[in-house]
């Protein structure tokens, strides 16, 4: 329950709720006025909390000059490399503690990237659908801890290396869309994968 005497104070730490939305964590509940969140942009009567009400000015200004400005660009590279982005991947990492964290992969992989100022981008399974893997060409795909993906982002990913792309993966996706744990991993024949023996079900954290 929230308290309506605290629950019109300002954010200790605004950065909170941009973490959870940019992971794709965040409910109605945690946007709108959860205590615990402490980045909540607005008061249980659905005023603007303090913090937020002072942030605006300088947003409505980044949003009416340098994010038309990142919304119009394209991104040019000679030697495109590409992340694989899955939000139900790292749902599935953070609920399933047998899974590897793929945030942690993902930051892991994209630290050497930058150090090294290598050019990148990340691309979501919807990006991939859309032909977005093949134009602008990627030369090479990276799958960090991918555990979820459903059965046509596992195709295009394998038309895609028929076609000359190259596909690095640190696990192989054995979880579906909606997180059942497949008998046969989606990119098993890719990889020239195989799984003896009895697969054991997940358990889920309390």
């Amino acid at each position: 329950m929230l308290n309506p005497k605290t629950a019109h104070s300002a954010a200790e730490d605004c950065t909170k709720l941009w973490t959870y939305l940019i992971r794709g964590f965040a409910n109605y509940q945690q946007f709108f006025c959860a205590l615990h969140i402490d980045g909540a942009l607005l008061n249980i009567d659905y005023s603007y909390r303090p913090f937020f009400r002072n942030l605006l000015p300088e947003l409505n200004q980044i949003n009416n000059g340098p994010a038309l400005m990142l919304r119009d660009a394209e991104v040019v590279s000679k030697n495109s490399i590409s992340i694989h982005w899955s939000r139900e991947s790292e749902h599935a990492s953070f609920a399933l503690k047998d899974l590897g964290s793929t945030e942690s992969y993902r930051n892991t992989l994209a630290q050497p990237l930058d150090r090294s100022s290598r050019d990148y981008r990340y691309i979501s399974s919807k990006q991939i659908l859309a032909g977005q893997l093949e134009s602008p060409k990627a030369d090479i795909l990276f799958l960090p801890a991918s555990h979820v993906m459903d059965q046509a982002t596992a195709a295009a990913i394998e038309e895609y290396a028929r076609g000359g792309g190259t596909v690095v993966a640190d696990v192989l996706p054995s979880l579906n869309e909606v997180g059942r744990r497949l008998a046969k991993g989606r990119l098993d024949e890719l990889f020239g994968a195989t799984c003896k023996g009895k697969t054991n079900p997940a358990i889920v954290n309390n």
